[in-house]
């Protein structure tokens, strides 16, 4: 039966609310020939780096574990779960012991980017990032298993894109906000492994993309560079059974950068449709906060 996404355990953090969960092995096969034969005599395993990728709309729960205090969640020598529930025919799913897990001991786990677009339906989502490694090089960093219990899921908190400004002024007209995280994730192994066997962040170089439908806006700023002093957006709390929590509730998340530089990427308007305008805010240093109130400069 087809499968689909539950909450994942990354070591002590529980990853809710995903939306997708993707895995990518980045196997490698290796093909050795007689001298100028067509046909290989040989055929091995060079390398794989595994990597998964999800998308939460968790965004608290990924701030406290990966952005607020810490560039990443490393997982050293514990428990990563990745499970996909099983389908059940007449109903929603199997019972326990039926599903399937991808399943680790050692990876670093990286937020890339939190986004949103006005009104979507599904709100902001986190991407968050599980670079799997061996513990020495030739083990297999990740298993498959079958037969598997998976615990109840569990929901914590929504968001929707809320409000922009930039050196204290408001973004009019927002449509859609990309806040980028700009870790470089580097891997190295030695001979004679197959895997990877240390991951670190190289580089931060944080960004935040915003799209917009007020053309004027970048004639206060500049055609090509300017100046940033400052910038943030938030990404209001939604609430059950209305629309979003009271702006002044130190409830929302908020991205922020210091100073850096502002850089236009251009316009775009086609016959009668709406013109949007979307511009790179280059940073230094992002800080994250779930508890944070909306009250943005005019």
């Amino acid at each position: 039966m087809p499968e689909t996404v539950h909450d994942v355990t990354l070591g002590g953090t529980t990853l809710k609310q995903c939306e997708a969960a993707d895995y990518m092995a980045n196997a490698e096969a290796a093909r050795h020939r007689a001298s100028g034969a067509p046909a290989a005599a040989l055929i091995r395993a060079n390398k794989a780096e595994p990597v998964a990728r999800f998308q939460s709309g968790d965004l608290q729960g990924v701030i406290a574990a990966m952005l607020a205090s810490v560039n990443a969640l490393h997982v050293a020598a514990g428990s990563i779960v990745i499970p996909y529930k099983k389908r059940a025919t007449g109903g929603t799913y199997e019972g326990s012991s039926a599903h399937f897990t991808l399943s680790g001991t050692h990876a670093m786990n990286v937020c890339t980017e939190i986004s949103a677009t006005h009104q979507d339906p599904k709100g902001a989502m986190a991407t968050v990032e599980t670079h799997f490694y061996s513990s020495d090089g030739l083990t297999e960093p990740v298993a498959e298993n079958t037969g598997q219990s998976v615990s109840t899921e569990s929901f914590n908190r929504a968001y929707a894109l809320g409000e922009c400004d930039v050196n204290g002024s408001a973004i009019e007209f927002l449509v859609s906000a990309r806040v980028i995280t700009g870790k470089t994730v580097v891997k190295a192994g030695w001979a004679p492994g197959l895997y990877p066997q240390k991951v670190w962040i190289e580089e931060i170089d944080p960004k935040i993309e915003l799209t917009f439908e007020d053309f004027d806006a970048m004639a206060s700023y500049s055609a090509l560079f300017a100046a940033m002093t400052s910038a943030a957006v938030h990404f209001r709390r939604l609430a059950d059974a209305g629309s979003y929590v009271a702006a002044l509730t130190a409830e929302h998340a908020r991205f922020s950068l210091g100073a850096g530089l502002w850089v236009a990427q251009g316009l775009s308007a086609k016959a009668q449709a709406r013109g949007q305008a979307t511009i790179v805010l280059e940073g230094k240093t992002l800080t994250s906060s779930a508890a944070s109130a909306v009250a943005l400069s005019s």
